[in-house]
């Protein structure tokens, strides 16, 4: 593959398109640890993955290789400034989402408590008629 894009593109090209590969990468690295952060049916996930999500990911993607780092090693809580900033603009979801992120809170609801409920003894169908 790299033969064949240095006989088809010029060095300047080629070293663009390498770079817009690994600057998506990362994104893709970032995006995959900020989902971690949060369960996988929280609302959470569904903004981190929406379209309106995509610009702020995009600049922390930049920002994140501009300083040399890894997206899949990122703390999720560490929101870059630039980032909240750039987000002011933009809809309450996003804004709520960045905040949750740099609240630095732990985002799992837990194990449900629903199966220890079904356990308590009660009255249970077909009713008996002393219950």
């Amino acid at each position: 593959l790299a033969n064949f894009l240095q006989r088809w593109l010029p060095n300047a090209a080629m070293a663009a398109a390498w770079q817009q590969l690994r600057l998506l990468r990362h994104r893709d690295l970032l995006l995959g640890s900020l989902l971690r952060a949060f369960e996988r049916d929280q609302l959470e996930c569904r903004v981190l993955q929406s379209k309106a999500f995509q610009p702020h990911l995009n600049r922390w993607a930049e920002l994140l290789v501009a300083k040399g780092g890894h997206g899949g090693k990122v703390d999720p809580h560490e929101v870059p400034p630039e980032v909240l900033q750039h987000a002011e603009k933009s809809s309450a979801e996003v804004k709520w989402v960045l905040r949750r992120l740099a609240s630095s809170e732990s985002h799992h609801r837990g194990p449900p408590h629903f199966p220890s409920v079904l356990l308590q003894r009660g009255p249970q169908y077909p009713f008996q008629p002393f219950e």
